[in-house]
């Protein structure tokens, strides 16, 4: 008797299923690993904008309590137990002079990488272009910069 449903497998039968899968797994993890890059950003995203609101919190904090901004994030630290990852995140804080008035908050990373600068070709990259260096950054009118200045360059 004869096998009729048993034969030999083509090359074409055994290479597509050994690729098919292959590919689908490969884009499983694609998938997954885009996914988990994309999480992690939104986390960053979301760690700065705590910082920020913690610092503004204790700020104001502050100045509930005593009346007066603080004048400075150290102080914020030392009495009103701020807690500022340094090691993640620069703190730029630029109390008032002219009154009572809220201070400046700006809180940065501390490191970024060039994936984080707008592509060459984005519309807003236009902003952040290249300054002028040397006599085409000078105002007009300001012909060379005064001696004292002369050595440190303008960028």
């Amino acid at each position: 008797m004869a096998k009729r449903f048993v034969g030999k497998r083509s090359d074409f039968s055994l290479l597509k299923s050994i690729l098919v899968p292959l590919f689908v797994f490969i884009g499983i993890i694609a998938l997954f690993n885009f996914g988990l890059n994309g999480l992690n950003d939104k986390t960053e995203y979301e760690q700065l904008e705590s910082t920020k609101q913690a610092v503004r919190n204790a700020t104001v904090q502050c100045y509930s309590l005593e009346g007066q901004y603080p004048p400075s994030v150290q102080y914020l630290k030392d009495y009103y137990g701020l807690q500022v990852d340094t090691d993640r995140y620069i703190v730029d804080y630029r109390r008032n002079e002219i009154g009572n008035m809220m201070p400046e908050i700006t809180v940065l990373p501390k490191y970024f990488t060039v994936d984080d600068l707008p592509p060459a070709d984005d519309p807003l990259a236009d902003e952040f272009g290249e300054f002028p260096a040397g006599d085409e950054a000078l105002p007009d009118g300001v012909d060379a910069l005064p001696p004292e200045l002369a050595g440190l360059g303008v960028a």
